[in-house]
């Protein structure tokens, strides 16, 4: 399977998860963060650190309900999942 996503279904900042697995998606899906939109994809951060994984968008689907991140990841503390934040000395986005 082959997702439909473009270019302008993106915008920096944004949530997506990554599709692993080939053209079947089969396993596993990774949640990251847009940090540039480029014609053959995007640099998207995958972990608490400053680094980033060039993806085509192929294999990336915008998160739709962001408005509950926060709200989810609290109960995933309250179930006993660890919540890990950004690693030490990360880069500032927002400069």
């Amino acid at each position: 399977m082959v997702f439909d996503s473009k270019p302008g279904d993106f915008a920096v900042g944004m949530m997506v998860v990554y599709a692993s697995g080939g053209d079947t998606h089969h396993g596993a899906v990774e949640v990251g963060i847009v940090k540039s939109i480029h014609p053959d994809g995007c640099f998207v951060a995958y972990g608490t650190g400053d680094t980033c994984a060039k993806t085509p968008y192929w294999c990336l689907i915008p998160v739709g309900n962001t408005y509950a991140l926060g709200a989810l990841t609290e109960r995933s503390r309250q179930l006993g999942f660890d919540i890990w934040g950004l690693a030490e000395g990360c880069e500032d986005w927002s400069r």
